[in-house]
């Protein structure tokens, strides 16, 4: 082989390697940040619902895209329906406050989040939506390791 080549294959060998490096580092970082929002997920959920959403609902997400990308979609339907809604409490609507009522009820039974009012709320679907989009994200790092 030409020394030309040889340095263009020892190059590629080389950028290849730091490519393959900076997606271990991401996907490292990505697991980092997955297990504090995983402790701060326990901290505001019921335990009678920590242990489905632990054991079920989150490797279901891991394992199956479209399984995260249904549970990312109606978090943030919730969570944008729950702004509106208290936007139109402050205005004084009675209607925008029963909507609350019943999202916060949603919250509470069906995610099994601490939520006694619209901030609590917030909160959690907040950090449910960051984990999910770092399943997400993982799950996008991992496809293209393949």
């Amino acid at each position: 082989m030409s020394r030309c080549l040889k340095e263009m294959m020892a190059l590629l060998l080389l950028v290849m390697l730091v490519v393959s490096c900076n997606r271990t580092q991401q996907f490292n970082k990505l697991k980092e940040e997955e297990k504090n929002l995983m402790q701060e997920l326990q901290q505001i959920t019921r335990r009678s619902k920590w242990y489905i959403l632990k054991e079920k609902v989150i490797p279901e997400a891991k394992g199956y895209p479209s399984a995260a990308n249904q549970q990312l979609y109606l978090a943030k339907e919730i969570l944008k329906d729950l702004r509106e809604a208290q936007y139109d409490a402050e205005a004084g609507s009675i209607k925008a406050q029963k909507k609350i009522e019943r999202l916060l009820r949603r919250v509470r039974d069906e995610a099994g989040f601490k939520a006694n009012n619209v901030k609590q709320a917030i909160e959690s679907l907040t950090i449910w939506i960051k984990l999910l989009e770092n399943i997400r994200r993982q799950q996008k790092l991992t496809k293209v390791k393949q």
